[in-house]
């Protein structure tokens, strides 16, 4: 029971988000509401005219109100496929738009998400959310609530016709509808398990897609195709099984309706033949009768179609639910005093782990003020690209803490924060788009200060050498670029951004020697009005650098200038020769 009762709460919670998105578009939603009330009048109408034509204008011979019957029933037909269209049209758009709007808001709230938290959750799972899920929730507004009401309304108005024309022949059809009802309580049992099932492996191909594309060059390299087919196989078979079971449930049901409509309209003919013996019913009374018992079992299918939707909506949403309103989701702090200018950076003590105690960083305590230019070096793992994301705010500081302008990082809103520092990143990622769309991010430029980013990052030269110049597309993650252009590209992005200090973490890495002598020129030209701080992996990056953090195993081993720790010959040295 106690299941049932959380199953319960669930449901009413995601019914109170899907009502929220609603509540804007209410108005539109009533006239929605009123179109199909009109609908479904003139669809009970019709074979009650079919009644009257028989009855009253064909077995009295009545031609003339036999051709103004025929006129009623075709402007029936007419009008109700106005009235359809025009409620399509207004639920689409509606739909349309308030997708459009939890597309945005599921969006938002998974970048607001603190950087940390992000990395443990799968990109393909995101995307999920953001596509599959709000398109399924779509459907609940476009396909199903309102056409659901007219299913309901179809039917009800079908019984209280058929009970006021003919309650005897309606009593045959009325004492079927238990047994129905009881096949449908069958299938929204099985079905909802089923769909969400399907939902969550429908996720798991998106997941193991969007890993295995990111990924494709690996999977070349190392001749992993067939390994690749063979998991993409067991995770796609997983899917199709659970498609199947969804098929075989939906199968079972749809015949029994079937079987119910062909016994309701046989028992119509079967009882029609004792009731006009006993009391005679009229012929048009009968067709009529027909006609309804048809018709009543259409949205009674309709509803079990619609319920499909419904479950596969409602897994959805509730998977929309927990992400959106998941009060322990940890979010980034959005208020907070903005920060305009770093005019120093200092870590006191600063300690930091991923899990317990295995400390990443340990008691780190440096200061860098206004106008310098300092450098960390240091080998793989040792902690210094951690000591960046501390400074952005990816993750909080375990022990000790981190001061801009002397004040805690905690007290700063941290959009402001990075937009004050600009980071270069090793791993470059690039939009789809065309250069000067990299360099602005997509905002508004003026197009000689894109230029001037570019001449300090000299890459310019390259950018006038091609045919359309700043307005070249350069494809997906700029596959077009080679590595040091696409660093160099980085660096004018941050140039352009008017941080007043620069990171860069390893910028050189993977770059060319020709490259690093170009970044290194605009690295100084940039030093002369920035305030910097690079993370070396080639040295000779920060040999002019005024103060350099030596790092091993999460700690600050030697400081000072090239030349004081080349003349100790420890740590640093011995990275020098090395490199």
């Amino acid at each position: 029971m106690k299941g049932n009762r959380n199953r319960v709460f669930d449901i009413g919670n995601v019914g109170r988000l899907l009502i929220r998105f609603a509540k804007p578009s209410r108005y539109l939603f009533f006239l929605a509401g009123i179109l199909m009330l009109t609908a479904t009048l003139l669809d009970l109408f019709r074979p009650y005219l079919l009644k009257v034509a028989i009855d009253d204008a064909i077995m009295q011979s009545d031609m003339a109100g036999l051709y103004d019957i025929i006129i009623v029933y075709f402007a029936s037909l007419i009008g109700s496929g106005i009235v359809i269209y025009a409620q399509t049209m207004i639920l689409q758009h509606v739909g349309q738009k308030i997708i459009h709007q939890m597309r945005e808001r599921v969006l938002k709230h998974i970048l607001s998400q603190p950087y940390d938290s992000l990395q443990t959750k799968s990109v393909g799972a995101m995307l999920t959310n953001v596509t599959n899920d709000t398109e399924a929730v779509k459907e609940l507004y476009t396909g199903v609530l309102v056409a659901s009401i007219c299913d309901v309304l179809i039917v009800v108005g079908i019984l209280i016709t058929m009970l006021m024309m003919n309650w005897q022949l309606a009593i045959f059809v009325v004492v079927m509808m238990p047994v129905l009802l009881w096949g449908i309580r069958w299938y929204k049992q099985h079905s909802r398990s089923v769909y969400r099932v399907l939902r969550e492996k429908n996720a798991q191909v998106n997941i193991y897609l969007q890993e295995s594309l990111q990924g494709i060059a690996i999977v070349k390299a190392f001749s992993r195709l067939k390994q690749s087919e063979e998991e993409f196989h067991s995770v796609s078979r997983e899917y199709l099984d659970a498609g199947v079971r969804e098929i075989k449930v939906t199968v079972l049901f749809r015949p029994m309706i079937d079987l119910f409509a062909i016994l309701a309209v046989v028992s119509v003919l079967v009882m029609s033949g004792t009731v006009t013996r006993a009391g005679g019913t009229e012929i048009g009374v009968i067709v009529a009768f027909i006609r309804y018992t048809e018709k009543l079992f259409f949205p009674i299918k309709d509803l079990a179609e619609k319920y499909n939707l419904l479950q596969s909506a409602l897994a959805a949403a509730e998977r929309i639910y927990h992400l959106l309103e998941d009060e322990s989701e940890p979010h980034e702090k959005r208020i907070g005093e903005r920060i305009d200018k770093v005019r120093s950076i200092e870590f006191q003590h600063v300690w930091f782990a991923y899990e317990g105690e295995n400390w990443v960083v340990r008691d780190i305590s440096f200061r860098i003020n206004e106008g310098e230019f300092w450098g960390i070096a240091g080998k793989s793992g040792a902690g210094k690209t951690t000591l960046i994301h501390l400074l952005l705010g990816f993750y909080q500081p375990t022990r000790g803490r981190i001061l801009l302008n002397g004040r805690s990082l905690d007290v700063y809103d941290i959009e402001s924060v990075r937009r004050a520092i600009g980071l270069v990143f090793q791993d470059i990622h690039l939009f789809k788009g065309t250069i000067a769309d990299n360099i602005t991010l997509f905002r508004p430029m003026k197009e000689a200060s894109v230029v001037r980013a570019a001449q300090t990052a000299g890459i310019a030269e390259m950018i006038d050498r091609l045919p359309r110049g700043y307005r070249t597309d350069i494809g997906y993650d700029g596959l077009s670029l080679s590595s040091g252009e696409r660093q160099l590209l980085s660096m004018a992005r941050v140039l352009a951004s008017d941080a007043d200090t620069l990171i860069l973490d390893e910028a050189t890495s993977h770059i060319d020697s020709l490259a690093e002598h170009r970044l290194q020129c605009a690295l100084e030209s940039a030093a002369k009005e920035h305030t910097v701080l690079v993370i070396a992996h080639r040295l000779s990056t920060i040999r002019e650098a005024d103060g350099i953090l030596v790092m091993e195993q999460g700690e600050v081993r030697e400081q000072g200038t090239h030349e004081e720790l080349v003349a100790k010959q420890g740590i640093y040295y011995d990275l020098c020769q090395i490199g």
